[in-house]
């Protein structure tokens, strides 16, 4: 989670840049946008918490994933500081809903007498994404030439399965017709995925049918 929330770190002052159109003013514009964004992170730990003690937190969560990575896609589409502004603010808001949640989540699975480790080691599995993603993504930018990033969630119903990162060597806006395509691809994955992970609990259950019935003497 920490990962994919910092990975745009190098990205977001080339976006600023491009469409300033010029390197003057981009580092004001770039630390103007972050500041609003970052209240939307300390909106989001509030209202998602409260969210959560009257709603069902494994729902709240999936709704909250798949709004962080559409305001992820309109952050692509953005040609304009306003309408970038909004959609950073929106991403944040909604990827920084999931920390709480994730603590919830932890909380009930995880047995009293383990929380202490359990919560120790997400605290370090997060702080480890937020090291390793600004390395990665300056590394992709200058190492490889890759100047524009954008992602989309891969989803099946209402169920958030994972998010899917495409790069370019130009920097450029995402257009309605990448847009189309990048929701078809992510679709198709989905149900590819779903279909595989379907299929693999069928052969788990079909094995230990198996062998109850060789159990019991009975052969198939």
């Amino acid at each position: 989670m920490g990962f994919a929330r910092q990975f745009d770190t190098s990205f977001f002052p080339l976006l600023v840049q491009h469409i300033l159109g010029t390197m003057q003013g981009a580092a004001f514009w770039t630390g103007t946008i972050s500041a609003f964004a970052a209240a939307a992170g300390f909106l989001a730990g509030i209202v998602f918490g409260r969210l959560a003690d009257l709603f069902s937190s494994p729902k709240i969560a999936k709704f909250s994933a798949i709004f962080a990575g559409l305001f992820l896609i309109f952050h692509g589409l953005a040609q304009t500081f306003l309408f970038l502004s909004i959609a950073r603010f929106g991403m944040t808001f909604c990827a920084g809903g999931l920390d709480p949640l994730f603590q919830i989540w932890l909380t009930k699975e995880t047995p009293p007498e383990k929380r202490g480790t359990v919560f120790g080691w997400a605290a370090t599995a997060r702080s480890v994404g937020w090291f390793l993603a600004p390395i990665m993504s300056g590394l992709v930018a200058s190492g490889f030439g890759i100047r524009s990033i954008t992602g989309f969630p891969l989803t099946t119903g209402k169920q958030v399965m994972g998010v899917i990162y495409a790069g370019d060597f130009e920097p450029r806006r995402i257009d309605k017709s990448h847009l189309r395509l990048l929701t078809t691809l992510g679709a198709q994955l989905s149900t590819a995925i779903d279909r595989s992970r379907l299929h693999d609990s069928l052969e788990r259950k079909i094995r230990a049918l198996d062998k109850e019935l060789v159990a019991l003497g009975i052969c198939v």
